[in-house]
């Protein structure tokens, strides 16, 4: 081996360390930054337009950050799957895309359209005002895309699964009890606001961690990659 092969391979061992630590505090990150996001979330309970006329810019950066923050806690379980086989990890893929999509739906109605027409409202008066909050209250209480509704509950039992699902795909791979109990712990996010979401969230982001410390998310990553070389 020359010089230069020398060169390339201890920078090639010194960079490992570094893109392993990068990867794991954006991993870890992301349901960190969530936790602050389910926390300011506003918490309605009367009249939506009362509730939320103040503070419809919070109402509007709260539900649009929740979707980026759902394909990047997506894009955790991923990895956590990748190179997984067995039901357990069969399941949680299949079932990742579906909470994508009917959460997305459910964010998108609820949040984000109601808190467009509360801004929508506040530059009316009168019966046009009156108009524009019903439309918002229809958008949080209706029963296919609010809370507690079809969409609501698709979404809900698709977390469940990933999150369920997940945990026994980590514990089969050789998890200890902490992370199995940390990741289980993360379907608390179900709520996904509120004091309840962020318990779920601090879960998930200590299931990361571990699986870190315990060297499950290298595994996972390694097998993927071995896997993608092996030649049909």
């Amino acid at each position: 081996m020359n010089s230069t092969q020398q060169s390339a391979t201890a920078a090639g061992l010194s960079a490992r360390p570094r893109s392993g630590k990068a990867r794991e505090v954006l991993l870890v990150g992301i349901p960190l930054v969530w936790i602050v996001v389910a926390l300011v979330h506003p918490q309605g309970g009367g009249d939506v337009y009362d509730e939320l006329q103040d503070q419809v810019g919070l109402w509007l950066g709260v539900h649009f950050a929740q979707l980026v923050l759902s394909l990047g806690l997506a894009m955790i379980f991923w990895v956590l799957l990748a190179g997984r086989t067995g039901s357990a990890a069969t399941v949680a893929r299949l079932a990742l895309p579906v909470w994508l999509v009917f959460f997305a739906a459910f964010d998108s109605v609820t949040g984000i359209a109601s808190g467009l027409a509360v801004h929508h409202a506040n530059g009316l008066d009168g019966p046009e005002q009156a108009g524009a909050a019903s439309t918002a209250e229809y958008l949080v209480d209706n029963r296919f895309t609010a809370d507690f509704s079809v969409v609501w509950f698709v979404q809900a039992a698709a977390l469940l699964t990933v999150v369920i699902a997940t945990a026994l795909a980590l514990r089969s791979a050789g998890a200890s009890r902490g992370l199995f109990v940390a990741m289980l712990g993360g379907v608390l996010l179900v709520f996904h606001a509120g004091a309840i979401a962020a318990i779920g969230l601090v879960a998930i982001a200590a299931a990361v961690v571990l699986a870190f410390r315990e060297g499950l998310m290298t595994d996972s990553l390694r097998s993927a990659a071995l896997r993608d070389r092996t030649p049909a």
